[in-house]
């Protein structure tokens, strides 16, 4: 026991584990990455149900089988939904047929990639279900109480999200508006199953056991046991595994007498769990419990002694400074009113909500004052996001991220206030390199059947947007939200000017919501007379004082003009789209919007518009456009068609691929999203495929 005391206090055995773990997570990530143990020809599954929502039209299950698998099927009609809903149980086995399918990709550059959010789960397949059988209803005794545990949520008459969120760590039921209220205010940790849940479960069970005089040592096997319980209620969610796990560790290091610093308990609990589990090295819920906890570790000694606000005050403090950098990177924006913020909700959440939560769900009576809380809070965060200051900066690269913690850790250790001074100078040097980017880009955007073309200007000295693309279908989700994360990934907080180049609806179906969540200066319409979606955005404009123009014959850039050519008055709206021409460094671009094969005619017979770079091509592919004479005479190098996958217009058209086969042609159904970069005179292209 003696040797191993030593070789686990020793600093070089710690820091000799730790380069042996990067290793083996470079190998289980790039060298020998897990594959997937079904192929995508497999069309019937047998497995239990590990977790499920019901949405308005489809079922949503995690099947455990062979691996984990997301199986989707919708509802025929309401009898059937009525039947799935008595018959869903978690635990019960259920067989499966239907087709499997990868999950989607990110479609632009530097956003949410589902496909490797599920493969950091263990997941690889989806699968489109035909037909779901249900099996006999033997059930694990476990998953008897979890479902006990959801059918008493279910009862609630109010506030039943909030149950799901703090009992069993589902936060997707929180309404989407609200649940981005408290993300903008810096909050939504506090609504993760971690280190501050846990502490108030044992603190309260730990109460309870001493007034039944319980031996210690059956206590902790107790507790221990409860915690290992707790953790599958959550799924085994990250940051309630790594909180579960530092309370064992923590058991083992006292009994063990090991003498081990907390410092060191936390960094064995995270070695050993990325050990177990390399994904979870990717987990943003491990991260920042991980490194929020690391920080309140190495400042423990100072909040010793200080009144609770100065207390609560420090922890907020050092909470945000060591999750700073990964908030950066998944979000692009932060808020540094949040450590304010924290000192209202933390002993909000910590001393009301969650033990009223807690409580509530046995003792239904006080479900009406949960629910009373709960919309205090909702009320008190919506209010504090009128004082929201959103510092958006671009994707941070990981020599900033080990810059950053470096002087972070020699701030905390040596306590010298010039170190804090270095970290606010780099975060501006990086709030500021954008600013410092010689580099025109133009971003061909992924909206599927639709348009919409980002121009970052040189020095970030003006964003433009050409066409928002239209709305998805379902649920309230909206193509603009990722428009609106790419440019906050770029530290760019301003649209200098929208230009909606006609009034169709997969060009502008998104400029209202663009238009309400983000800062848009300047509108830009064609020529011809407003239909009822312009009208629409322009009382939305009016609303929030946004100016807008028509008969536009030039908008500046940096040392540059962007021209509008079509100025005639045509009997349709694609016709009557706004035509744009720049000339950057030599490299001629054209985006032809909608117009047909009229319009180009009068266009180059106009315009010398000889030896193209880039095209934009016009109206999706369709043969309605793209005539030979055209292309003949501006002979474009680039060819962009924006198209959605499969759609139902068959665009691009055949004839149109074959006259632009001179050319490189880059297509977002097939490509996603495509990047031009010009500096130097030299172009550099890239595809998010």
């Amino acid at each position: 026991m003696t040797k191993l005391k030593n070789l686990l206090l020793s600093n070089k055995f710690l820091i000799s584990v730790f380069l042996i773990l990067i290793i083996y997570l470079i190998i289980n990530f790039y060298i020998f990455p897990n594959k997937s143990n079904y192929s995508i020809n497999q069309t019937q599954l047998d497995g239990y149900i590990l977790d499920y929502k019901v949405n308005d039209d489809y079922l949503n299950i995690t099947l455990k089988a062979k691996e984990k698998v997301i199986i989707k099927y919708y509802f025929k009609n309401l009898e059937e939904k009525n039947i799935f809903l008595s018959n869903i149980k978690l635990g019960r086995k259920i067989k499966v047929k239907g087709s499997l399918k990868e999950p989607s990709s990110n479609i632009i550059f530097n956003l949410f990639n589902y496909r490797e959010y599920l493969k950091s789960k263990n997941i690889y397949y989806i699968m489109n279900a035909d037909n779901i059988a249900f099996q006999n209803n033997n059930i694990d005794w476990l998953y008897k109480i979890k479902n006990y545990i959801i059918f008493k949520i279910e009862k609630k008459p109010k506030a039943v999200e909030y149950y799901y969120a703090f009992i069993l760590g589902e936060k997707n039921y929180i309404n989407k508006d609200i649940y981005n209220a408290y993300q903008k205010i810096g909050i939504t940790h506090l609504f993760a199953i971690s280190g501050m849940h846990i502490n108030l479960f044992v603190g309260l069970l730990e109460k309870i056991l001493k007034k039944l005089n319980i031996n210690k040592t059956v206590q902790e096997v107790l507790l221990v046991l409860f915690l290992l319980f707790y953790m599958f209620l959550t799924n085994y969610a990250a940051s309630c595994l790594r909180a579960v796990c530092f309370y064992i560790f923590s058991i083992l290091n006292k009994n063990l007498r090991l003498d081990l610093s907390r410092k060191k308990v936390l960094l064995y609990t995270g070695i050993f769990l990325a050990f177990l589990n390399p994904n979870i090295v990717k987990d943003i819920g491990f991260l920042y419990s991980f490194t929020a906890t690391l920080g309140l570790i190495m400042i423990a000694n100072r909040l010793y002694y200080k009144k609770s606000i100065k207390k609560l005050l420090y922890t907020s403090f050092y909470a945000t400074l060591f999750t700073l950098p990964i908030t950066i990177f998944s979000f692009y924006e932060f808020n540094p009113l949040s450590i304010i913020n924290n000192l209202v909700f933390v002993p909000l959440i910590s001393y009301i909500v969650y033990p009223l939560c807690m409580i509530s769900l046995f003792i239904p009576f006080l479900n009406t004052l949960f629910s009373y809380t709960i919309q205090i809070m909702q009320n008190l965060a919506l209010f504090m996001n009128i004082f929201t200051v959103s510092i958006v900066m671009e994707k941070i690269k990981f020599t900033f991220i080990f810059i950053y913690y470096f002087i972070l850790l020699m701030a905390v250790i040596k306590r010298n206030f010039k170190y804090y001074l270095y970290l606010g100078i780099l975060l501006i040097i990086v709030k500021l390199l954008p600013f410092l980017d010689s580099s025109l880009y133009i971003y061909f955007l992924d909206v599927g059947q639709g348009d919409s073309i980002l121009i970052k200007d040189k020095f970030a000295q003006n964003t433009i947007l050409i066409d928002t693309g239209g709305q998805f279908s379902y649920n309230d989700y909206h193509l603009a939200s990722n428009t609106i994360s790419f440019l906050k990934s770029m530290g760019t907080s301003t649209i200098d000017y929208l230009i909606i180049t006609h009034g169709d609806f997969d060009h502008m179906g998104e400029a209202i919501y663009l238009v309400e969540n983000f800062n848009v200066k300047n509108v830009v319409f064609n020529n011809d007379d407003f239909n009822d979606l312009e009208l629409n955005l322009i009382k939305v404009l009016n609303e929030n004082n946004i100016k807008y123009y028509q008969n536009v014959n030039y908008i500046n850039l940096y040392n540059n003009k962007l021209y509008f050519l079509n100025n005639t008055i045509y009997d349709n709206e694609n016709d009557n789209s706004n035509v744009i021409y720049f000339n950057s460094n030599q490299f001629k671009l054209l985006f032809m919007a909608d117009v047909g094969i009229k319009v180009e005619e009068q266009l180059i017979y106009q315009y010398n518009l000889k030896n193209i770079d880039i095209l934009k091509v016009g109206h999706h592919g369709s043969k309605t456009s793209t005539s030979s004479n055209f292309i003949k005479e501006i002979e474009p190098k680039y060819s962009i068609i924006s198209v959605g996958k499969n759609n139902r217009y068959n665009h691009p058209d055949k004839e149109v691929l074959k006259k632009l086969e001179n050319s490189k042609i880059y297509r977002t159904d097939v490509n996603g999203s495509i990047m031009f970069k010009l500096k130097n005179n030299k172009l550099k292209i890239k595809t998010i495929s």
